[in-house]
């Protein structure tokens, strides 16, 4: 059955835990993402898992201090799944995403929280495994939540916070368990959604769907 070619793009919305700061020093130790529909934004599957031990022989490592602060522990890292069937596993989503419209121009487009900091890992890790992950996804694109919040909150003094806490404090989304790969990301998607069905509705331009809301007017875009 031949794709329905719809025009528009899905959103993979994602985070991940890390060992380190940079990707080239550091393994990623847990990823989780949630794929939405980009027209109605309901979710459409979602995935994770944490990760065995990579790049050793590159020199990447795992840092106390990271481990601490996310809670993870080695035995839950060694239970993981390996790199390369995680990115095979990636792969099939994203494939599972642009099955609308194949067409370069709507490849999925990846959504976070301080989204350049995840998007840095998965890059190494996609180049580790000797994949290019701007063969699969909007990679030079992205939308951030943290800059959505704080294009909608508007300065409010030098002590304004703008980590995912407070901007789901300020949405009212709830947070549950932060460092939690996934549930970093189902807040992030709910954060998303909220900025996304306001800035629709202000513009006439939502779109029913299954947990969604009203009205579209009609505008046409070629591509």
């Amino acid at each position: 059955m031949a794709a329905s070619k719809e025009k528009y793009c899905n959103y993979i919305v994602f985070d991940v835990e890390t060992g380190g700061l940079k990707p080239e020093e550091a393994p990623m130790t847990q990823i989780a993402l949630i794929l939405l529909n980009g027209k109605t934004l309901d979710e459409i599957t979602r995935y994770t898992t944490f990760i065995k031990p990579y790049g050793q022989e590159l020199g990447l490592t795992y840092q106390k201090a990271a481990l601490d602060y996310t809670g993870i522990t080695m035995a839950q890292i060694e239970g993981g799944k390996a790199i390369k069937e995680v990115i095979k596993d990636l792969i099939e989503i994203i494939t599972q995403a642009r099955s609308h419209n194949t067409h370069i121009a709507y490849k999925p487009i990846l959504v976070g929280h301080n989204v350049k900091f995840d998007k840095g890992f998965l890059k190494y890790a996609f180049q580790y495994v000797k994949e290019d992950i701007a063969k699969y996804v909007e990679f030079e694109d992205h939308f951030c939540t943290m800059r959505l919040s704080q294009a909608k909150s508007a300065p409010e003094g030098p002590d304004l916070q703008y980590k995912l806490e407070q901007c789901c404090e300020r949405a009212n989304v709830e947070l549950l368990d932060g460092h939690d790969a996934m549930n970093d990301t189902i807040a992030t998607k709910e954060l998303f959604v909220t900025h996304i069905r306001s800035l629709r509705e202000s513009t006439g331009l939502a779109v029913q769907g299954e947990e969604g809301t009203k009205f579209r007017h009609s505008f046409k875009f070629e591509i």
